[in-house]
């Protein structure tokens, strides 16, 4: 089979197609000529020596007719197209099977919207073959918008990049590990600093090391100016590169992620796989019903709660715990060749024309064989 990836929002199809022709899998990318440094495969992946493969096509969206260049290249010999984001949108003009997965504000936001776009991109969802929803988040949004055709399949995490590889501290202080972009609204950056604030109160030997990138990064400045916190918090220029960013991780006593989101993030993940405690916001409820097991993480929405959790985080022997239970954690259950192997299947079904209940069906005894 031949399958196109439309889309790679911080690379998430790039994973995707990644493993599957290392899998055996036909897999092409479409993305954007001048993707977000999130977005580039290049900075993300070393391996490719800043150079893109012959499997990975554009388009420009500085350029007229960029839409249409879109669908041309979907007409072309494929399968089926795996769309992601808004990308669904054009293949719903293209009269060729595909399917959808959803990473975020497309599905909570833009789909609910009274916009042309929202309106196409619902009609999207219900045209396509299946709904991927990578998010716990996402079972109830579903719902919402009366969509039958949803499947749940984790990302791809490259757990092979992502080694356990603790190095010292750049002193003896307790470090605070935080990359997330500055966005305030989506990620809860704020509360994070208001949190380490009642925490430093107790602990002053604590660094916090805030990676400078996005939109709200001159607000938190600000912020961690009027908490007469400077002497407690290194700014780091961002975005950060993959390696730099496991240098980070390797040093850091913690990570802290986003607090106002419901599930694991690609940081979350990338940090569980490097053996390190995770201090973040999870629908923890939820992942324990998806999976049968919630993820081990310091979990916090509040500031409070994050003055607390970074409390019992001090504690070593707790450090490690959590560390090692979240290590075991994201290789069960974010292990790629499963994810592949669900992907090949849903993709063969798919294209044969299978009912999603069946298609359900079979990779639930994926599941089953995995967790037995």
């Amino acid at each position: 089979m031949k399958v196109l990836h439309a889309g790679n929002m911080v690379n998430f199809a790039y994973l995707f197609a990644k493993k599957l022709r290392s899998d055996g899998i036909d897999s092409d990318l479409l993305m954007n000529t001048n993707p977000h440094p999130s977005s580039d495969p290049k900075l993300y992946d070393s391996f490719l020596n800043n150079s893109y493969p012959n499997w990975i096509k554009f388009y420009d969206t500085k350029k007229n007719m960029w839409h249409l260049d879109i669908i041309k290249t979907m007409r072309n010999n494929y399968d089926l197209i795996h769309c992601y984001v808004e990308l669904p949108i054009f293949a719903y003009f293209t009269n060729r099977k595909f399917i959808v997965t959803t990473q975020g504000s497309d599905l909570s936001r833009l789909a609910f919207s009274n916009s042309l776009k929202g309106f196409l991109l619902r009609r999207a969802y219900k045209k396509a073959k299946v709904l991927v929803f990578p998010s716990v988040g996402s079972f109830l949004l579903l719902s919402l918008l009366n969509l039958q055709n949803g499947i749940f399949i984790p990302p791809i995490t490259d757990l092979k990049k992502f080694l356990p590889n603790t190095k010292p501290s750049l002193n003896d202080k307790f470090t605070i590990f935080h990359p997330t972009s500055q966005i305030w609204n989506i990620k809860g950056n704020d509360k994070l600093i208001y949190g380490f604030k009642k925490f430093i109160e107790n602990h002053p030997k604590s660094n916090l090391i805030i990676v400078d990138h996005n939109t709200d990064s001159e607000k938190t400045k600000m912020l961690v100016q009027e908490l007469d916190l400077e002497k407690f918090v290194t700014f780091v220029k961002g975005p950060l590169n993959v390696d730099d960013l496991k240098k980070y991780y390797s040093i850091a006593d913690v990570v802290a992620d986003q607090f106002i989101a419901t599930d694991l993030g690609g940081i979350g993940r990338e940090v569980l796989s490097m053996k390190k405690p995770l201090l973040t916001s999870c629908w923890i409820k939820k992942y324990g019903e998806v999976f049968g097991s919630p993820p081990p993480i310091a979990n916090a929405f509040t500031p409070e709660e994050i003055a607390v959790q970074l409390e019992l985080l001090t504690d070593l022997n707790f450090r490690q715990k959590i560390a090692q239970d979240g290590f075991t954690w994201i290789h069960k259950f974010f292990n790629p060749d499963i994810i592949s192997k669900k992907l090949q299947l849903l993709y063969q079904k798919v294209i044969d024309g299978e009912k999603i209940s069946d298609i359900r069906k079979s990779l639930r005894e994926i599941d089953d064989i995995n967790n037995n």
